[in-house]
């Protein structure tokens, strides 16, 4: 009987912890993206926002072959800087002023289409969207008129709307939403009209807002020091007393928008986001103090979106450095140790590499794009914007295609938050750049004539796609950057690319429609390439 009773014990314990086992991986798959092999269902391709393809039918031997395989005119003529999603055999595409067309992935044939918006918003840079995100049989997108909407997958119809924010007040959505568990996840940019940035997570199934975080708050914004940061230095412990109270509101309308699509990291249940510029951008006399939680890596809890830590790239800004490229996750080394690691190339032109458990930077890269001082007639000159980050995990390569040496010749900074920037380029041109994210050691460079801005795809056939802002895409060899293939679009490619499968048959896809900031030539067309049939 003891026999027995012992057994049974044992037994009844197997099926205990294979239920769990179940149980844990039904949650595990509830929360990754559900990506079909061939498919790109979600931003960055994955939650690391590693924008890597396992895909290799496409490779460094044969992709000299590549050819259109079609070419789609939205219509809609402006700023094109979508990243589309694909699954299931259809492509979901976002135009300038929020248009939303899907179409068949293999032969772009029209499947449905939402209409842009009218214009005349207050927004900064274009009036660009950069992308979707699908759950549950819907396509879910931010939209500068500061809505959420959530539309049929199959049909278009709108399912809900959500109202964010107030684009009357500077606020406007411009980025890909991520989808982490039920929560459509969400930011609102707009630094340069005096926000206050924030990150929202709303009910998949009906809109409903979950939690915010608010990018700025009374409690953190002017730092830890008794020695207030100003655009002189740093004051005395009594001059910062006075500045405390003097600009004690400060932080209501100190900027941080958020403008590009987080990482997440399941395991840890966090989610890592970038925080823009604070405001005034270029006059940090009427906000003392480090301006927290301004151009930052944060990261939070994904079910509450309460903070477990930060890090601040530029304390005090007063160059218009935003931490906007989305970060990217990866496995890293500190101290000959495994670290769940974190990166992020700033428009300092500095790659950081933070631990993502702590949020202890490990190092950062030296400068990959010059950034030159401010004078009363100058504006920073360098660093990488919203661009996309792609990584190849067997290399440990991070491509960089986005830093930029701009060198101003005249700016005109506003007083008035409704102006936009003006600036005249004396020279633009661009570079690729691939890091070892291991040792931190630039691999190689690519210089291009046209600012790079955009971002790129990496895949397992040891190809990089990038887009440059003279019309060319081209086919790079992730290991020493070698220009393989390359084709001319007729329009500026500031837009990242995407790899994706449909039938069997490996494709590549990339907007070209230029941007406004940089004004490279506008277009409407999406390029999607195969190799030939021969």
């Amino acid at each position: 009987m003891a026999e027995k009773s012992v057994r049974g014990c044992l037994t009844n314990l197997v099926r205990f912890f294979i239920a769990l086992w179940t149980s844990l991986a039904i949650i595990a798959c509830a929360a990754a993206p559900t990506t079909g092999e061939g498919d790109w269902r979600t931003y960055g391709h994955d939650y690391g926002n590693q924008r890597y393809s396992s895909l290799n039918e496409i490779n460094t031997g044969n992709v000299h072959r590549l050819i259109p395989a079609y070419v789609f005119q939205t219509s809609v003529v402006g700023p094109f800087e979508t990243s589309p999603l694909v699954s299931g055999g259809a492509m979901y595409i976002t135009t300038a002023n929020d248009g939303l067309l899907a179409i068949d992935a293999a032969d772009g044939r029209l499947i449905w289409k939402k209409a842009p918006l009218p214009g005349g918003f207050r927004q900064c840079c274009g009036p660009v969207n950069r992308g979707v995100a699908i759950a549950d049989g819907l396509v879910i997108m931010g939209r500068l008129d500061c809505s959420l909407l959530a539309f049929d997958q199959q049909n278009g119809s709108v399912k809900w709307r959500a109202k964010i924010c107030d684009n009357t007040l500077g606020y406007s959505i411009t980025m890909a939403p991520v989808i982490y568990r039920d929560s459509a996840i969400v930011g609102a940019g707009g630094g340069e009209f005096g926000i206050r940035g924030f990150l929202s997570a709303y009910s998949v199934r009906d809109g409903a807002l979950k939690w915010r975080w608010y990018a700025t708050d009374p409690q953190h914004w002017f730092g830890k020091s008794s020695r207030l940061r100003t655009d002189a230095g740093i004051v005395s412990a009594n001059d910062s007393l006075r500045l405390r109270g003097e600009f004690r509101d400060s932080w209501r309308r100190g900027g941080g928008g958020i403008w590009t699509t987080p990482s997440v990291d399941v395991r840890r249940n966090a989610i890592y986001v970038t925080t823009g510029n604070p405001w005034p951008d270029l006059d940090g006399s009427e906000r003392p103090g480090d301006n927290l939680f301004t151009d930052c890596i944060v990261a939070l809890d994904a079910s509450t979106g309460k903070m477990k830590w930060y890090f601040q790239e530029v304390p005090h800004d007063t160059r218009d450095l935003d931490a906007a490229s989305p970060p990217f996750l990866f496995d890293g080394v500190a101290g000959g140790r495994k670290v769940a690691a974190l990166g992020q190339i700033g428009k300092t032109g500095v790659l950081y590499v933070l631990d993502r458990e702590t949020g202890r930077l490990i190092y950062h890269s030296r400068d990959l794009a010059t950034v030159t001082s401010p004078t009363q007639q100058g504006r920073w000159a360098g660093g990488s914007s919203w661009s996309p980050v792609s990584f190849d995990p067997q290399s440990h390569l991070a491509i960089m295609s986005s830093a930029l040496h701009l060198i101003p010749r005249r700016t005109v900074p506003p007083k008035d938050p409704g102006r936009e920037m003006a600036a005249e380029w004396k020279r633009v041109y661009g570079l690729v750049s691939a890091i070892d994210v291991m040792s931190g050691q630039i691999v190689w460079q690519d210089e291009f004539d046209a600012g790079e801005v955009g971002g790129s795809a990496t895949t397992a056939g040891g190809i990089t796609f990038v887009g440059e802002g003279s019309g060319y895409f081209d086919a790079l060899d992730t290991r020493d950057g070698k220009r393989l293939w390359q084709f001319q679009t007729g329009a500026g490619v500031n837009a990242p690319p995407i790899v994706f499968q449909v039938d069997g048959t490996e494709y590549v896809a990339v907007a070209s429609g230029g941007n406004e900031q940089f004004g490279t030539p506008y277009g409407d067309a999406l390029f999607v390439f195969r190799l030939d049939e021969r």
